[in-house]
């Protein structure tokens, strides 16, 4: 399996359909729940063992994490759109595809009233993208390869 930094396939990004898209946007967008809800259930031993009034870092990291979903969706689903063209275009790549989440995220976050390029939006969209082409990689491998 190929891992395209850069450039990819665009006779190969012609295979992907909605659904692939579909299914790696829903993967994205369900992972972070599930890594937040697995802290949470470690926060919660944790307490029970020793216990103690504050909540601890992984409570502050699973609340985090399981908050993603109420917002990522405002960069996933014209992320998806964006990845879907970026491919068929031959730009599918793992670089460009990070840098479009990062752009998603820092326009997101400029709208809600952060600026900073290296906000937590910014970062958000980031990793959410890369997530993202890690799924669909995992979905449809042969639709992301690298350009020969």
């Amino acid at each position: 399996m190929t891992w395209p930094l850069f450039r990819t396939d665009r006779a190969a990004a012609r295979t992907l359909r909605f659904w692939h898209i579909a299914a790696a946007v829903g993967l994205a967008w369900l992972i972070p729940l599930m890594i937040g809800g697995l802290f949470y259930g470690v926060e919660a031993t944790i307490q029970r063992l020793g216990p103690d009034d504050s909540p601890g870092l992984l409570f502050g990291i699973g609340f985090v994490l399981i908050m993603v979903p109420m917002f990522s969706w405002a960069g996933l689903v014209p992320g998806a759109v964006l990845l879907w063209y970026m491919a068929r275009a031959g730009w599918g790549g793992l670089l460009p595809v990070s840098l479009a989440g990062f752009g998603f995220g820092w326009i997101i976050g400029a709208l809600v009233g952060g600026v900073s390029v290296l906000s937590v939006f910014s970062l958000s969209g980031l990793v959410l993208a890369v997530v993202t082409w890690l799924a669909l990689k995992t979905v449809r491998p042969g639709a992301l390869v690298g350009a020969s």
